[in-house]
C-alpha cells in the first residue's frame, strides 16, 4: 500500500527510464526505511503469525492484531511516504 502510495504521491505522465529509475530507487529507500525501522515488511514476519492459515488468522483475531500492531504499522509507512 506504502508503495502505490508513493507512486501516486510522485506520479508522472512521463515514463523515461530516468524517472522509473528514480521511483525504483525511491521504491528500495521505502522498503529499507520501512524494514529498519519495524524489522521487516511482510504481514508474516511483522505480526508473528500466518494470516493465509486459518490457524494463523484465529491467532491474529485473539490477539487483536488489526488494533495492537497493524495500526502502527500504517502510520509508520504513512509517515515515510510523506517524508518521500
Amino acid at each position: 500500500g506504502a508503495l502505490m502510495a508513493l507512486g501516486l504521491k510522485r506520479a508522472s505522465l512521463e515514463t523515461s527510464p530516468e524517472i522509473k529509475n528514480g521511483f525504483y530507487l525511491r521504491s528500495q529507500a521505502l522498503i529499507s526505511a520501512f524494514t529498519q525501522k519495524c524489522g521487516a515488511v511482510n504481514c508474516r514476519d511483522l505480526l508473528g503469525c500466518d494470516l493465509s492459515t486459518p490457524e494463523g488468522s484465529a491467532e491474529a483475531l485473539s490477539r487483536n492484531v488489526h488494533k495492537t500492531i497493524c495500526v502502527d504499522l500504517v502510520k509508520t509507512a504513512i509517515a515515510l511516504v510523506a517524508e518521500a
